[in-house]
């Protein structure tokens, strides 16, 4: 089976399986800030791109914490779920199929 039959069949239920639970999602949410703090990483001002970001689980609450939030995933029906929860994105975008010219990844 490859990775898009994969993904097409778990997309609905991606959420349940991965934690839709909004104390789950806080306390990953949480991890990464921490990870980001420590780092000395700030994003208050920043463009963020989520990649991979599956159904927005925790890129929309994130998109709160800095000035725009790109939420891009390679399988489209990830994708699709994330639109239909798009509500919950104040000033994001959500992506499929755009290309970035540059992505550098702070280590």
């Amino acid at each position: 089976m490859n990775q898009e039959v994969s993904y097409q069949n778990i997309a609905p239920l991606y959420d349940q399986i991965y934690g839709s639970d909004e104390e789950h999602t806080k306390n990953e949410l949480d991890a990464l800030l921490t990870l980001l703090n420590k780092r000395n990483i700030q994003i208050s001002n920043s463009i963020v791109v989520d990649l991979g970001g599956g159904t927005g689980r925790i890129a929309f609450p994130l998109s709160k914490l800095c000035k725009k939030l790109i939420l891009a995933d390679l399988f489209a029906q990830m994708i699709e779920i994330a639109k239909q929860k798009q509500y919950s994105c104040e000033h994001g975008e959500i992506v499929s199929s755009r290309r970035f010219s540059r992505i550098i990844l702070a280590s």
